[in-house]
């Protein structure tokens, strides 16, 4: 099991989707194999949030959310700004070798 990475600095939280995330940098992409990667690091989640229960862990980058391309913590803002509850999202995900879609719910 791969030892979790406490990433803080450039942080931020969505309530709406229960997680946080970090713009992927180069120490990051090199740990977790995203070289020529962009988009955000999911650093944490709420246990029994929207994300965890759509099978989302730490360390899966997120690189689209409903289509838009994912750069940096600036775009996970915008893209996540004014959800609300009914809402859904669809996010483009890579985890190790694998990309794939999935969809979170807002309860």
């Amino acid at each position: 099991m791969r030892k979790e990475q406490e990433v803080k600095p450039e942080g931020k939280a969505s309530k709406s989707l229960g997680l946080s995330v970090q713009t992927l940098t180069a120490d990051i992409a090199k740990q977790l194999g995203y070289q020529d990667e962009q988009g955000v690091v999911i650093t944490s989640l709420i246990l029994g949030g929207p994300a965890e229960e759509s099978g989302l862990k730490t360390g899966d980058l997120i690189k689209e959310i409903n289509k838009v391309a994912i750069q940096d913590v600036k775009d996970f803002n915008n893209a996540v700004k004014g959800l609300k509850s009914g809402d859904s999202v669809a996010m483009l995900i890579r985890r190790g070798d694998s990309t794939f879609y999935t969809g979170i719910q807002i309860p």
